[in-house]
């Protein structure tokens, strides 16, 4: 026998006209005839917002009706990583077969050519995206247009659903571009490239506020960024980022790519004077207050490395494992590499670093620390890796993280918000940074850098 679990999604009668414009109800009831237990996920727009919701069943349950709020009109909902355009005032009933758990599958059960519309469009571009040449790629859509134009038609959609599947398909449609491109680069070279990446994609269109899926805002604004710098090497992604805030009319989209932004400056780049500049931007331009609370949390955390802010006090041990402290070197500036015994590029990087220190050899009022972040018991390979790399003496340290040690903790991977490694840090002869984060090339620009800091305390 077949093992499959029904899941029916059914407009609750009399409760679509609670308010004019609003919310629907919609009552999820699930059937299980599996010999196996299941987790069934699904994502969709709600009366507040983007949902994400995992149900685990058991075999032989009996059904369980779950009430949900859906937003008014047509969205994109995502069960299991396939997509259905879904009504408020229209019944989906999807089956799933999980007869292999780790790849169930979705079908609509009436209606199958509206419903599995934008699953079927996904689809087709994905097999455009094999594309190996900017001509074979056109030669491939033009034919994939042709068949949604007929399929939208055969499906006899709504203006409101024609909307919806319209903001999906150019995400798709830019999405197979992209993973053309990344594969055959010389296509981001050929004449109008902006112009055909971008086609059928309305970064002004407020309807990715029907795109069920709150992830998928993010790849949407790292795949636009990907054709707009792809098209102009030179281009900053802050000013990209402007730009976005600035032009789409979606608040989902705005949002997303606030938070994305902000998230990534500060987990690869912990602080630069950028983030400070575009932080208003990414205030005034979020819709939620759950945006907000988000651009606010991770801005004030990671404020606290701004130039001229205190640097917190570490405690580090030397190769003798005495106690070594920040304060210990009050009156210099302090140049730290924080490496790890698990990072190579860390460690390829530590001769480098000594290459750099050599140049200020026999000047007293600036010294270079090389500091190793790692766990207890590795201390034997964190000396010989250093000593390989002839990083030895007083100022060879290393901070042992335990996690009994919140203390220790709290004085360097908290306040330094050491989240990676390397990282390479200027401390001004007060103990405030002057640098945070400088450059992990540690090339020519970052040596400069580290000398126009130095003449500029020798002053």
């Amino acid at each position: 026998m077949k093992k499959t679990f029904g899941l029916l999604i059914a407009a609750v009668c009399g409760t679509l006209t609670a308010a004019a414009g609003g919310p629907g109800k919609f009552q999820l009831n699930l059937h299980s005839k599996t010999n196996a237990n299941y987790t069934f996920m699904f994502s969709y727009i709600g009366a507040n917002g983007h949902v994400f919701e995992q149900i685990n069943g058991k075999e032989g349950q009996a059904p369980v009706p779950v009430l949900r709020d859906l937003s008014k009109g047509s969205q994109i909902m995502f069960i299991h990583n396939k997509t259905f355009l879904v009504n408020t005032n229209e019944p989906l009933e999807v089956e799933m077969d999980v007869s292999q758990m780790r790849n169930m599958r979705p079908h609509a059960l009436h209606n199958d050519r509206k419903f599995q519309l934008p699953n079927r469009i996904d689809s087709i571009f994905n097999t455009c995206s094999e594309a190996k040449s900017r001509a074979e790629m056109d030669g491939l859509l033009k034919v994939t247009d042709t068949w949604i134009a007929k399929e939208k038609k055969a499906a006899g959609l709504s203006v409101d659903e024609l909307e919806t599947v319209a903001v999906f398909e150019g995400i798709c449609r830019m999405m197979a571009k992209r993973s053309m491109v990344r594969a055959h680069e010389e296509v981001a070279k050929t004449e109008g490239f902006s112009d055909w990446y971008f086609e059928g994609f309305d970064l002004t269109s407020p309807h990715f506020d029907r795109i069920g899926n709150a992830h998928l805002m993010s790849t949407i604004v790292s795949t636009w960024w990907f054709g707009r710098q792809a098209a102009e090497p030179g281009l900053e992604a802050e000013f990209m980022m402007v730009d976005l805030m600035r032009t789409a009319k979606s608040t989902v989209l705005r949002d997303e790519a606030a938070k994305l932004w902000i998230y990534g400056e500060t987990r690869y780049k912990h602080w630069t004077p950028t983030i400070k500049e575009i932080y208003p931007v990414l205030k005034n331009g979020v819709s939620t207050e759950a945006a907000r609370n988000y651009i606010d949390s991770l801005y004030n955390r990671y404020v606290v490395l701004d130039y001229g802010r205190p640097a917190p006090n570490f405690a580090a041990k030397n190769e003798k494992f005495k106690t070594v402290h920040l304060s210990d070197y009050k009156g210099k500036m302090v140049v730290i590499d924080v490496w790890a015994h698990w990072c190579t590029y860390c460690i390829a990087k530590l001769p480098r670093f000594r290459e750099i220190a050599e140049k200020y050899k026999g000047k007293d009022d600036i010294v270079f620390l090389t500091i190793a972040w790692h766990t207890p018991g590795f201390e034997k390979l964190w000396m010989e890796l250093a000593g390989k790399a002839g990083i030895t003496g007083p100022n060879n340290l290393t901070v042992i993280t335990r996690d009994d040690d919140k203390a220790a903790k709290a004085l360097f991977e908290d306040g330094y918000r050491i989240t990676q490694a390397p990282r390479y840090i200027v401390i001004d002869k007060n103990g405030n940074f002057l640098n945070a984060a400088l450059s992990t090339a540690l090339d020519e620009k970052v040596e400069q850098e580290i000398e126009d800091y130095y003449n500029q305390q020798a002053q």
